[in-house]
């Protein structure tokens, strides 16, 4: 598997799909249409999905690999702010008051991607891979709600993706313990 290749097959898509959803972008506890559109991209690829928590909109995909090993879970939060976006750009928020200043909006296209790259290599992962979509994880009530419904049982490590202004494109922090945690 050659990751330079696969990320590069994957590059344009990934910038138009973050622009969608920045463009549409919803409150925490309110995000039917955003999980929806996620849903439909995970379909539309043939990627088998799961509605996850008991209240609010969040997503579960799980690709099995090959053979036994270990079950490891990747998230994305997929709520916006209620913030008035004041950029002018093509894909600037359609929602008044509303929009994607947290990084979200990148986030799902993201996850998205990382589960299209999971799917296509399955064959090659030893173990099993979850991704969720959290929901409403600025009041933090959507990761409650997602482990409620059973989300982590069986998972032995969990990574949660955020983008970081102050680090430059490219490039990967990772750190031992937790991090960006209330």
């Amino acid at each position: 598997m050659n990751f330079n290749s696969l990320r590069d097959a994957y590059r344009e898509e990934v910038i138009r799909t973050r622009r969608a959803f920045h463009a549409a972008p919803e409150l925490s506890g309110h995000e039917w249409n955003t999980a929806e559109r996620i849903r439909a991209i995970l379909t539309g690829a043939g990627i088998p999905w799961e509605p996850c928590g008991k209240e609010l909109p969040g997503t579960l995909v799980t690709i099995d690999g090959i053979g036994a090993g270990k079950t490891i879970l990747l998230r994305a939060d997929i709520d916006a702010l209620p913030i008035e976006e004041k950029n002018d750009v093509p894909y600037k928020s359609g929602t008044k008051g509303v929009m994607h200043a947290c990084g979200h909006d990148c986030h799902i296209s993201m996850l998205l991607t990382a589960v299209m790259i999971a799917n296509s290599i399955r064959d090659e992962i030893p173990g099993t891979i979850k991704f969720i979509f959290q929901p409403a994880e600025e009041v933090a009530l959507g990761a409650l709600d997602m482990m409620a419904d059973g989300v982590l049982d069986g998972v032995d490590g969990m990574f949660g993706m955020h983008v970081w202004s102050e680090l430059p494109a490219g490039q990967v922090s990772l750190e031992a313990g937790g991090r960006m945690a209330a």
